[in-house]
């Protein structure tokens, strides 16, 4: 190659730089208005948010409508034994895996599946 072959590899790069500029302002405001960091939708609805949760934290051990799975079946228990199974873990599920309001919310939504 004779000439000058810095100026072509030169200008690429330079369009590269400003596409991942460009993309990575672009980026920053599409992250779906409609859904908060915890997955659930940000209607604000009780049942819709303890659905989501169930859906993320629960549904794949205990399986739909909690009727068992790789874990024992949870329909049918109340919701203090639901809660409590929440805060302490029991076995092999981990403690903790929802807290506070949501997993009072999750508690109730099987209670009441």
């Amino acid at each position: 190659m004779k000439g000058q072959p810095l100026i072509p590899f030169a200008i690429i790069a330079g369009v590269g730089i400003l596409l991942i500029i460009t993309f990575s302002f672009i980026g920053l405001g599409a992250g779906g208005d409609d859904a908060d960091d915890n997955g659930d939708s940000g209607s604000g609805d009780p049942v819709e948010m303890a659905d989501a949760l169930f859906e993320d934290n629960c549904l794949s051990c205990h399986g739909d409508n909690g009727a068992g799975g790789s874990a024992p079946p949870i329909a049918g228990m109340d919701s203090e034994a639901v809660l409590q199974a929440i805060e302490e873990g029991p076995g092999m599920m981990p403690a903790d895996l929802v807290t506070g309001e949501e997993a009072e919310a999750v508690a109730e939504y099987v209670a009441n599946q």
